[in-house]
């Protein structure tokens, strides 16, 4: 089965109140192991992580050209890296995606070769022995729905805490927090749950505008955040992202990175009672949400 954390709240992924790490793999005699805390630290320590709110800061932007030095970084040393096409935008066949990004890492000048998950008959075993994850872009009902399907979940969550980097964008962040409840996509399937992978104790709401359209008469973003916060169940904080914006996690250390025009927030964090969100600007530290 894998491994899964064990926490107060339940969820499978993150809860810093824990006892412990259960190693729950059958291995045909149904034994299981509590990991300690000191190890669950230790290995969270590792841990390498690049979310961005998107893969392009427009439409007419050449794709990763506002991220590639931070994607340069994380990928440091690495050669082949894993892309997890299963949010597949517009209808796209897993092959199709990965070689667009394959192209995309080319024209910026990324020298990693890109192979795509869709290749390997064993998906688990090839994130097992992956150098290093990106998940795509696309629809985040549909991506969660597919890792659920796939059981890549757990051996996801595991090579993350070993200190294999993975990098996401849009949907590929949200899947990174606690829930995709705060996802701005159509629920055109349904999970077994909206868990996800729990690397970050709150949620992600990518592409998050600078003001809102005054040709739009419905709800306001800002005003879909509270809804979720208006039930009681919804109590982690979700950080919202401007498109231009993304988040590095290195151990225990988190920063706001990326370019906003001058004096503009390049992310909002939303509490459950709170009015109005803390923006912050491109470069902050915001390791302390770590702690949730």
């Amino acid at each position: 089965m894998g491994l899964g954390f064990l926490g107060i709240n339940g969820l499978p992924g993150w809860d810093w109140d824990f006892w412990g790490l259960m190693d729950y793999r059958d291995g045909g005699n149904g034994a299981f192991r509590i990991y300690s805390i000191f190890e669950y630290h230790y290995s969270i320590m590792k841990r390498q992580v690049l979310l961005l709110s998107s893969s392009r800061p427009n439409r007419q932007a050449v794709y990763f050209s506002h991220a590639r030095g931070a994607i340069e970084n994380i990928l440091k040393g690495v050669h082949r890296l894993l892309f997890i096409p299963y949010a597949a935008p517009g209808g796209a066949t897993y092959s199709a995606y990965t070689g667009s990004i394959r192209e995309a890492f080319a024209g910026v000048g990324l020298p990693q070769q890109v192979e795509g998950i869709e290749a390997y008959k064993d998906p688990v075993m090839a994130i097992r022995e992956a150098e290093a994850v990106f998940i795509g872009g696309g629809n985040t009902f549909l991506l969660l729905k597919t890792l659920y399907d796939a059981e890549l979940l757990t051996p996801l969550r595991q090579r993350v805490a070993e200190g294999m980097p993975y990098i996401g964008s849009s949907a590929g962040s949200n899947v990174a927090g606690l829930t995709i409840n705060t996802s701005n996509d159509m629920a055109i399937v349904h999970p077994p749950s909206f868990d996800a992978l729990g690397i970050l104790p709150f949620n992600i709401n990518p592409h998050y505008p600078l003001e809102e359209s005054q040709l739009h008469s419905g709800e306001s973003r800002a005003e879909r955040i509270r809804e979720f916060h208006s039930l009681p169940q919804n109590r982690q904080a979700v950080l919202a992202l401007y498109e231009r914006s993304m988040l590095h996690l290195e151990g225990h250390k988190m920063r706001l990175l990326g370019s906003t025009p001058a004096g503009q927030p390049a992310a909002w964090l939303f509490r459950q009672g709170e009015r109005e969100p803390v923006a912050y600007a491109s470069g902050a530290e915001l390791s302390g949400l770590m702690e949730g």
